[in-house]
């Protein structure tokens, strides 16, 4: 562990609950002090005081849970920002449990909401200072994280190149090669992991090879180990599906218990709540243009405003999804022509450049606007706002066994392929990112997907 995750992880601790307080005094003074605002009666100063103190602890808390101090972090701008509206919604709500159980006589509502409010502010203010420290901290070489990984196959390249941008402070020293023929910067190959270990150092060994063998893995492991370097792994798709398990003993015996998802029990209510609050807010928009998008499509090509077509959900049930129509009327008929230029493997057909699409369908595919009808489907409990990509009856027939598990759960009218560049990536890679959103879903994780999606959709990438 580098000195300097460990100083700035420690250093959020005092900076947060710093700015989690005086997010509390500043609303006490907008609402009470400035009289800007009648008020028949508050708390006096010091006693409202103790409380922001007890509420700031009681953030830190809630901050610690959902692992916003956790000692590896680079600090990602969206993924962070998604953690502090998380962490402050339900530190507000725990405030108001904790006035209503304790029968605190408070004062207003608008110190709590402005408190709310001014906290995601300053906490979005001194976290992207860290973060901006960090990354300065990077280009001197203070807390860079050398790697070497494993293979040289598209996931490794793929994991390079993410992990060496975007200021997350790794530095790549170079690959293993476990396959003949490779062109990367290679180091050695599988047999030669001691030696380079011992030569180089490194913080991580990352294994981005998910066809190696477990004696293999073991190996490698073994040789991280011995040295005390940290041991990283991209899972093979079986890994995936079995990584949630519980256990519970029975007369003595373990037995363990494959969960396929935390979507069960409460997890399933909580999204549905999230599902529904989300669709209800989005909902006016779709409504204000509607007939704006409705009319541009009917004024470009003749058909139906809205397609409707049999699409395959949870536990492989058929619904009817909606969306705006932004290809030719008879686009499905004219399919079969082009499955040749098929630009993406597996059993989807995407084509850049496909010849259905018509004028205005370029702008709201582009833009996602297509895809707003599909809020109806989120609010009748067909889809959720985030979830693996509603596939055709014709796909699933196609599905092997692994790739099932992607209708274990609601799709979703974005999702991990969404952020992760959308149709540029192989229906593979699209497989493994639902497996693991499958078996890690939480609430943050939507928020985070979410947000990323407004971020792609403004740079329009990768949508086609």
């Amino acid at each position: 562990m580098k000195r300097s995750e460990l100083a700035i992880s420690a250093l959020l601790v005092p900076l947060d609950a710093a700015a989690v307080y005086w997010a509390f005094i500043l609303s006490y003074y907008v609402r009470v002090e400035s009289g800007a605002l009648p008020v028949a009666y508050v708390l006096p100063f010091d006693q409202y005081a103790l409380f922001a103190a007890a509420a700031t602890a009681l953030w830190l808390v809630v901050f610690a849970l959902l692992g916003m101090y956790r000692l590896r972090s680079t600090r990602r701008g969206l993924n962070e920002f998604a953690r502090i509206v998380a962490g402050s919604f339900i530190g507000t709500l725990s405030i108001v449990a904790l006035i209503f159980f304790l029968r605190i006589d408070f004062f207003s509502r608008f110190v709590v909401i402005f408190g709310f409010l001014a906290a995601i502010v300053l906490l979005a203010v001194v976290r992207g200072a860290v973060r901006l420290a960090q990354q300065a901290l990077f280009r001197y070489g203070v807390g860079v994280r050398r790697a070497i990984i494993v293979g040289t196959g598209a996931p490794a390249k793929t994991l390079a190149h993410e992990l060496a941008a975007g200021g997350r402070g790794y530095r790549i020293l170079g690959f293993v090669a476990t396959k003949p023929g490779a062109k990367a910067k290679v180091l050695g190959r599988l047999k030669d992991v001691p030696a380079l270990l011992a030569r180089y150092r490194p913080d991580e060994l990352i294994d981005a090879d998910p066809g190696l063998t477990g004696a293999q893995k073991l190996v490698i492991m073994d040789a991280a180990e011995d040295i005390h370097t940290d041991f990283r792994f991209v899972p093979s798709t079986p890994e995936l599906a079995t990584a949630r398990v519980g256990v519970a003993a029975v007369g003595g015996i373990p037995l363990m218990t494959i969960l396929r998802t935390p979507l069960e029990g409460w997890g399933r209510i909580g999204k549905r709540t999230f599902d529904l609050a989300g669709g209800l807010l989005a909902l006016p928009f779709f409504l204000v243009l509607y007939p704006f998008v409705v009319l541009a499509i009917k004024l470009d090509s003749r058909g139906p405003a809205v397609f409707k077509q049999v699409r395959v959900g949870r536990a492989g049930q058929p619904f009817v999804s909606y969306k705006f129509r932004g290809m030719v009327d008879d686009a499905e008929k004219q399919l079969s022509k082009l499955r040749k230029y098929n630009e993406v493997s597996g059993p989807v057909f995407k084509m850049k450049d496909d010849p259905r699409v018509t004028r205005v369908g370029r702008f709201i595919r582009k833009t996602s606007l297509d895809e707003l009808p599909q809020i109806l489907n989120v609010l009748k409990g067909d889809m959720s706002l985030v979830g693996p990509r509603p596939p055709l009856p014709s796909e699933v027939k196609k599905y092997n066994r692994q790739q099932r598990r992607r209708l274990t759960i609601k799709p979703g009218i974005t999702g991990p392929w969404q952020v992760s560049g959308r149709s540029n990536v192989s229906f593979d890679e699209w497989v493994r990112l639902d497996l693991y959103y499958i078996q890690h879903w939480s609430l943050l994780l939507d928020l985070t997907i979410l947000l990323k999606t407004v971020a792609v959709v403004l740079g329009r990438k990768g949508a086609y």
